[in-house]
């Protein structure tokens, strides 16, 4: 049975081909992210012929793998995210930080506090359409300010109540200074720490005058709400790497209410003494391998998936943005401080930051020359400022490993574990 129309799609560039294991072919649609496995043979007498049987066809259009789609930048969006540092000021002096060099700023103003609510508020009255609003707290370290953040979300909890909104929180803490009442007694929250075992901990995440490890444990221990989130993130170095899967043991049989783990890259900056030996390829391939096979055997979540939908970053999103500490404003933690617009002049006009920022909220990478012809468009987002290298995107996976670890879990039964996907 000749069938063309799959032959002329499995040719199309947007059919990523990667050989699995006993002879079989993984086919990934970059356009709609369906996944296909099928005999090496089966494919080539398709690629060369056109033929294959009326099952193996049926099973292809069911899978939707053939379809290519339009490529159409989703400007559909919801949601905005407000980010507010606090401050500069941290107890840790950790020896990664990429804000070692920052300029310090001190404790965010209560007039500036007020100013976030207007804009907030603004937003709610003038676009219907933002149903949620994520608030971001942010160092720094936060928690060294947990008076104003508890004042924060008193105040945007209630012009949530009046206008009809959702909203939900983000906190990125080391866990050094207890929390457990803020993460206890409201919900809506995710929180984020940095951890790894204590000898690495203590080298590179110190706390003058405390074992910062310990403090850290004690703390996350007394955290009971089930309805909020705490997520880890294990900074991965040249020399905890080989440390991963025993650090996953501890914390599932230490902190039994942790929802999920990343491992992520630790950067290097000239600015500081430390020096991540890891390369960024070793460390994607063991990211999108041996990582996914610890994270499953211990019972969590594998949360990074590959893209398989075009739609930006949240900096780009309407309203969206950054308040530092002095009330300047930016677009997200992936941009440095910028002086050109303040939170005071964006809560009287809230269509400055489009404004402002014209270039970054209207940009459309199917508009741009090079990446509207670039097969990897929806898996790359285009050129995100972000980015050292605009097409360098595969920073923590590599993409033909993490999907052959879905295909195989897939055949396990075990799919769901990959939240994202």
């Amino acid at each position: 049975m000749c069938r063309q129309d799959i032959k002329e799609a499995f040719a199309n560039q947007y059919i990523m081909k990667i050989q699995y294991e006993n002879g079989k072919l993984i086919l990934f649609n970059r356009t709609n992210g369906a996944v296909f496995l099928l005999e090496q043979q089966e494919y080539q007498t398709i690629v060369d012929t056109g033929n294959c049987d009326a099952d193996l066809y049926n099973d292809i259009m069911e899978s939707e793998i053939a379809i290519i789609e339009e490529i159409v930048l989703d400007t559909e969006c919801d949601i905005f995210l407000l980010t507010i540092e606090l401050s500069t000021l941290c107890n840790f002096k950790c020896r990664y930080c990429y804000q070692n060099a920052f300029e310090q700023r001190n404790n965010i103003t209560e007039e500036i506090l007020e100013k976030i609510y207007l804009y907030v508020e603004n937003v709610f009255i003038n676009d219907k359409s933002k149903k949620n609003l994520v608030v971001g707290f942010i160092g720094g370290e936060p928690m060294l300010h947990a008076n104003t953040i508890r004042n924060v979300m008193k105040k945007i909890d209630e012009l949530s109540v009046v206008h009809g909104r959702k909203v939900a929180y983000h906190i990125d803490t080391n866990g050094s200074i207890d929390f457990s009442d803020i993460f206890n007694s409201h919900n809506n929250i995710e929180v984020s720490v940095s951890l790894s075992l204590e000898e690495d901990h203590l080298l590179n995440r110190p706390l003058v005058g405390g074992n910062s490890f310990e403090m850290c444990i004690a703390n996350l221990k007394k955290l009971n709400n089930f309805n909020n989130k705490l997520s880890i993130r294990y900074n991965t170095n040249h020399s905890n790497i080989g440390d991963f899967e025993k650090f996953v043991l501890y914390v599932k049989e230490n902190l039994p209410h942790v929802y999920n783990i990343d491992a992520l890259y630790t950067d290097n900056y000239d600015y500081n003494l430390f020096y991540n030996e890891l390369s960024i390829e070793d460390f994607a391939r063991w990211n999108s391998s041996e990582t996914i096979d610890i994270l499953i055997k211990y019972g969590f979540p594998v949360t990074g998936a590959i893209s398989s939908h075009l739609k930006l970053c949240t900096a780009y999103q309407p309203y969206s943005c950054k308040v530092y500490a002095d009330g300047y404003i930016s677009l997200c933690d992936g941009m440095f401080h910028r002086k050109i617009l303040s939170i005071a002049e964006l809560s009287e006009n809230i269509s400055l930051l489009s404004e402002k920022f014209k270039q970054y909220k209207s940009y459309n990478p199917t508009k741009d020359i090079e990446c509207s012809k670039c097969n990897k468009i929806v898996q790359c987002q285009g050129k995100i400022f972000c980015r050292q290298d605009a097409c360098v995107y595969a920073k923590r996976y590599r993409e033909d490993l993490f999907i052959s670890r879905y295909v195989y879990y897939c055949e396990k039964g075990l799919a769901s574990r990959f939240v994202d996907m």
